[in-house]
């Protein structure tokens, strides 16, 4: 073992380590909160417009519009509500041509 190792105190390294999780617990929960916070002041509201027809969609007990036509419709409110979509290849075409730029795939520029 080398001097440097030997001269480590175990007991200072567990409660620098302790103090390190901490720490980054409350980060992650900062950043959580900074995120949420973001997310609710440019979240739309509203009963007409597109905010309507989502409120509508979100109204029944089974939404009856196509990806493509609720896009069409009240494209930018959704977007505002869900930033991030997970969708397959085939969805991701069914949405406009006219929102097509709004939507890339993961890492694409």
């Amino acid at each position: 073992m080398t001097r440097a190792l030997t001269r480590i105190d175990g007991a200072q390294r567990s409660e620098v380590v302790s103090q390190f999780r901490a720490l980054d617990r409350r980060r992650i929960q900062l950043a959580r909160s900074e995120v949420l916070a973001r997310y609710l002041e440019r979240r739309p509201n509203g009963e007409a417009g597109e905010m309507g027809v989502v409120r509508a969609e979100i109204g029944k007990k089974r939404p009856s519009l196509p990806i493509r036509k609720l896009m069409e419709q009240a494209g930018s409110a959704v977007q505002k509500l869900k930033p991030v979509f997970m969708m397959s290849p085939l969805s991701v075409c069914a949405i406009p041509a006219s929102r097509s730029n709004e939507f890339r795939p993961r890492g694409y520029r």
